[in-house]
């Protein structure tokens, strides 16, 4: 089944103006798991009208383990290809996105990483090139430091500081960060001082309607089918993709579906008895929003926090 886009038809003209216009601030896209960024942002750089203007670089946090800033140097410039330069090709660029590097630049990439990484943008935009640089489920990073000193500053705040540079201040390179944790995403603005330099693009999960047309008017799906999704998934695209699959493959939805419950019930029982069954410290009021939210939730796949609302901490 070839994959589809419903309803993001505006996150798509939001990306393409964004990227067609002098670069200005960092863009967010975040939400919840499974709503299809990755795919967005991927669709959309796969399809620009005038892709020869652009040098992108796309990092996918979730496919390279970073455990330090060794690993964070190999990201961007890659540590075979390096070595096979400096042993091959000597005095011959190498172009990884816009991050191309000679054999001289290897004290540089030890001894000033965002130096050299500023000089390899500052060069694509003088040669009329747009670079962009996109980070995905960039949260990742948040643990490492800059350097092994215990007062080191942490590499993802340095990080924040070289993207404001050169999108706010110099207006020479995108820059893409998507996240679906979005409670880190909040600290980090807070902390790093990210107001005023970044914007940001809800990308949700689908609505009623538009699973409705997905499912029924486009694939021409059963009618129960969409009425079992959407009672039990709502609108994530991911698992909607697996009750596709196995409909597909066996001509039923029901035990995929059974299937994907059990994991969501698996990780609540998880949570609620490491959190309020055992500890002593936590208290019974505790134990008695977290019910109640839970039910309310179970019931109309929302909680309305209200004035009247005590135990706010706990929640």
């Amino acid at each position: 089944m070839t994959e589809v886009f419903i309803n993001r038809e505006q996150e798509q003209e939001f990306l393409k103006s964004y990227l067609s216009n002098k670069p200005r601030n960092i863009l967010f896209l975040y939400g919840p798991k499974s709503t299809g960024k990755t795919t967005l942002i991927k669709h959309v750089l796969d399809n620009l009208s005038n892709p020869d203007e652009y040098a992108i670089s796309y990092f996918n946090m979730r496919e390279t383990l970073i455990a330090n800033m060794k690993d964070f140097k190999k990201l961007f410039f890659p540590e075979k290809l390096k070595d096979l330069h400096k042993t091959l090709l000597t005095g011959i660029s190498f172009n990884f996105g816009f991050f191309g590097w000679s054999a001289a630049d290897l004290n540089s990439l030890d001894e000033n990483l965002f130096g050299l990484m500023m000089e390899k943008i500052k060069k694509a935009s003088q040669q009329g090139i747009k670079p962009v640089i996109v980070l995905d489920e960039f949260q990742y990073l948040k643990d490492i430091k800059f350097s092994p000193q215990e007062d080191s500053a942490y590499l993802i705040d340095e990080l924040f500081k070289f993207f404001i540079a050169v999108t706010k201040q110099n207006n020479l390179a995108h820059v893409i960060c998507l996240s679906s944790d979005s409670f880190y995403m909040e600290e980090l603005y807070n902390h790093t001082g990210l107001s005023n330099t970044s914007d940001f693009q809800l990308i949700d999960h689908l609505t009623k309607d538009d699973l409705r047309y997905w499912l029924l008017e486009k694939e021409s799906f059963p009618q129960k089918m969409f009425e079992d999704s959407w009672r039990y998934l709502g609108g994530s695209v991911w698992e909607i993709w697996q009750v596709i699959a196995a409909y597909q493959n066996i001509g039923s939805w029901q035990e995929k579906i059974d299937d994907l419950l059990q994991v969501k019930w698996s990780l609540y029982m998880d949570y609620f008895q490491s959190n309020f069954v055992s500890p002593e410290s936590i208290k019974h009021e505790s134990k008695k929003l977290f019910l109640k939210i839970t039910d309310r939730i179970s019931q109309d796949g929302k909680y309305q926090i209200t004035n009247e609302d005590t135990g706010i901490n706990d929640l």
